[in-house]
């Protein structure tokens, strides 16, 4: 009980408050607004592109998802590419977990086999289900925005509430895969939710 109070303290802060904290470590951010004026002064892209960034500094992947420890951390993006080129901004120089960053983009899951955080385009709604069937287990942090995105398996949604932009997990989906989201991340997230759609 005492850590579902404390689950729901951390949901009530605003995506201000979230949003600072994500883009404190994200340079290419205008510095110096307070943190709602970050918010809307970013495009929502950026920021978007930005918090992905992030997440992937709170996550913790299997030794074995690595080719080797040189190997770069890499972002897949499937589908239409919503960022253009803000991602490549975001990421430009930076490094996670000592592991140089790399991005791929591709029309199929195919050509982002190898990579460890798998953005899904709303172009490839209608595929949704059977793109996360086919990496279930397997230690890819899947990032959607659709209503139904963790209901199908995906691990993060991205959704925008009143000019926000939040996110929910799938702590469940994540487990299976191998792969330790921080308890930092998980106090920040909107709501936690296990494969069926239930929030804990």
């Amino acid at each position: 009980m005492a850590r579902r109070g404390e689950m729901n303290r951390f949901r009530s802060l605003t995506l201000a408050t979230v949003s600072a904290l994500l883009l404190a470590l994200t340079p290419a951010i205008p510095a110096g607004l307070d943190p709602g004026e970050r918010v809307r002064a970013a495009p929502e892209m950026r920021l978007k592109a930005a918090i992905l960034f992030n997440f992937a500094k709170y996550v913790e992947w299997p030794a074995s998802s690595f080719t080797g420890p040189t190997a770069p951390l890499t972002f897949g993006i499937l589908g239409d590419d919503p960022f253009g080129n803000e991602f490549d901004a975001v990421i430009a120089g930076r490094a996670i977990h000592g592991r140089a960053v790399a991005v791929k983009r591709g029309r199929s899951l195919r050509d982002l086999t190898d990579c460890h955080v798998l953005y899904l385009s709303i172009s490839e709604k209608e595929r949704f289900a059977s793109i996360l069937l086919a990496v279930n287990g397997r230690p890819i942090l899947t990032v959607g925005e659709s209503s139904g995105f963790l209901l199908q398996g995906g691990m993060i949604r991205l959704f925008v509430d009143e000019s926000r932009v939040r996110f929910e997990v799938n702590l469940e989906a994540s487990n299976r895969g191998g792969l330790k989201l921080s308890s930092q991340m998980l106090q920040l997230a909107s709501s936690i939710r296990n494969g069926q759609g239930k929030e804990e």
